[in-house]
C-alpha cells in the first residue's frame, strides 16, 4: 500500500505541476500580447502628436475669424504678409492718383477703401480654407489615436478573456486527470487485493470453474497436451 500512495502522490503532483507550468504560459504569454498592444498604441500616439498639436494650435484664429468683427481684422493684421500686401496696393493707387494729378482726392481714398476691404475679404477666406486644412490633419490625427485606443481596449479585454478560459480549461483538465489517477489506483487495489485473495486459497475462489491447464487453490500450472481437452 505504502508503494501505492507514492505513485498516487507522484502522478498527482506531476498534474498539479503540469498545470502550474501550462497556467503561468498562458499568463506570459497574454502579458506579453497585451504589452505588444501598449506598445503600438504609445508608438501611434508619438506619431500623431505633431499633427494633433499643430491642429490645435490654429483653432484660435480660425474662431477669430469666423466669428468676425475687430477681432477678425486684427487677426488679419497679425497674418504675415497681409499688411506688406495692403501697404503695397495702397501705394499704387496713391502712385498712380498723383500720376494722374488727382492726388488724395474722394476718388483715390474710396479706391484705397475698397482695395483695402477686397484684400481683407480674399485674405479672409483664403485663409480661412488653409486654417481648416490644417486644424482638418490635427483632427483626423486625433482620430486615429482615438480609435487606436478603441481598439487597443478591445484587443486587450480579448486578450484577457482568452487568459481566462484557457485557465478554465487547465483546471478543468487537472481536476479530470486527478479523478482518472485517483479512479485507475483505487480499481488497481481492488484488482490486487482480489488477486491477493485468490492466492491465499480463498474458498469462494477455490470453487470458480477450473480453466485448462490450472488446477488448485494455489493455481499451480500444468500445460495442456491433448488439444481437444475440456475443463477436468
Amino acid at each position: 500500500m505504502a508503494g501505492i500512495s507514492v505513485a498516487i502522490a507522484g502522478a498527482a503532483a506531476a498534474t498539479l505541476v503540469a498545470g502550474h507550468e501550462a497556467a503561468s504560459a498562458t499568463e506570459t504569454a497574454s502579458n506579453n500580447a497585451t504589452q505588444v498592444q501598449e506598445q503600438a498604441l504609445q508608438q501611434q500616439k508619438a506619431e500623431a502628436a505633431p499633427y494633433t498639436a499643430l491642429g490645435q494650435s490654429e483653432i484660435p484664429t480660425l474662431q477669430s475669424l469666423l466669428n468676425g468683427g475687430p477681432g477678425a481684422l486684427q487677426t488679419l493684421q497679425s497674418l504675415p504678409g497681409y499688411e506688406f500686401t495692403k501697404d503695397q496696393g495702397n501705394a499704387a493707387i496713391t502712385n498712380a492718383a498723383a500720376a494722374s494729378g488727382a492726388g488724395l482726392s474722394g476718388s483715390t481714398l474710396e479706391q484705397i477703401g475698397n482695395y483695402t476691404s477686397g484684400l481683407a475679404s480674399t485674405t479672409a477666406n483664403s485663409e480661412i480654407g488653409n486654417l481648416l486644412a490644417t486644424v482638418g490633419i490635427g483632427a483626423n490625427a486625433a482620430s486615429g489615436v482615438s480609435s487606436a485606443i478603441g481598439n487597443t481596449a478591445n484587443n486587450i479585454s480579448n486578450i484577457g478573456i482568452a487568459q481566462g478560459n484557457n485557465n478554465a480549461n487547465i483546471g478543468i483538465g487537472v481536476g479530470q486527470s486527478l479523478s482518472s489517477i485517483l479512479g485507475n489506483t483505487l480499481a488497481n487495489n481492488q484488482t490486487n487485493n482480489l488477486l491477493k485473495t485468490i492466492q491465499a486459497g480463498n474458498p469462494a475462489a477455490a470453487a470458480a470453474p477450473a480453466v485448462p491447464g490450472v488446477s488448485g487453490p494455489g493455481l499451480s500450472y500444468s500445460p495442456v497436451t491433448d488439444p481437444g481437452a475440456g475443463y477436468i
